[in-house]
């Protein structure tokens, strides 16, 4: 019977592992940001320049592993992107989302568009894309498939060595945006199950040494 604390550890282990070689198979790399306004670089001074603003978001991106194409996900949250669709969520046309871009550009730096999702002002949206506004609510995703077709090739090494951010300009902002975020590489899911495992055997291991 005094083994039978073990059991939650080997159980544990079992599971890790079948999580760790789930998640090897896959073979993708993550990527994310968090999109806020303080991130945000006017480089345009003939518009006001957001210094506040209770929107907020998050970029996540899945890189296959044949490296051809790039899943992403805008979760958004105070900027209405029921416009697009044309279903708005507020009245208030200042808070509309026009364009979401990704850029080429070190954290303080703004640079060039490298691929637009979104583009309401020149009439371009990506082929996969998919925005879910709900009602209730302002904000919402934006979803959708970055290919080879759309200049990711060229863009790779930018990715990877994380000199990509994403920009989400509103009506009120519409040349500088009025969020941005840096897309980073994620932590790797095998990394945040080992931790979690280093984390639980120690917690059974010294609850068993105090009994």
């Amino acid at each position: 019977m005094k083994k039978l604390w073990m059991l939650p550890i080997f159980s544990l282990v079992f599971t890790s592992t079948q999580i760790i070689s789930s998640a090897s198979a896959i073979a993708a790399t993550l990527f994310q940001a968090k999109i806020d306004v303080e991130q945000e670089v006017c480089s345009k001074p003939a518009e006001p320049c957001p210094t506040t603003s209770d929107a907020t978001g998050f970029f996540s991106a899945e890189l296959n592993d044949a490296e051809n194409t790039l899943k992403y996900t805008f979760n958004i949250d105070g900027l209405d992107l029921g416009f697009p669709i044309g279903t708005p969520q507020t009245a208030d046309s200042g808070d509309d989302i026009i364009k979401v871009h990704i850029h080429l550009g070190s954290r303080g730096v703004a640079g060039p568009v490298v691929f637009a999702p979104l583009d309401l002002t020149m009439g371009e949206r990506d082929n996969d894309l998919a925005i879910v506004a709900p009602d209730g609510i302002i904000g919402g995703t934006l979803s959708g498939i970055w290919t080879l077709s759309e200049g990711l090739q060229d863009q790779l090494g930018n990715l990877k060595s994380e000199q990509l951010y994403v920009n989400i300009h509103s009506s009120r902002f519409l040349a500088n945006g009025e969020l941005r975020g840096q897309i980073t590489k994620a932590p790797e899911p095998t990394m945040l199950v080992g931790l979690a495992l280093v984390g639980t055997v120690g917690f059974l291991i010294s609850k068993r040494q105090r009994n």
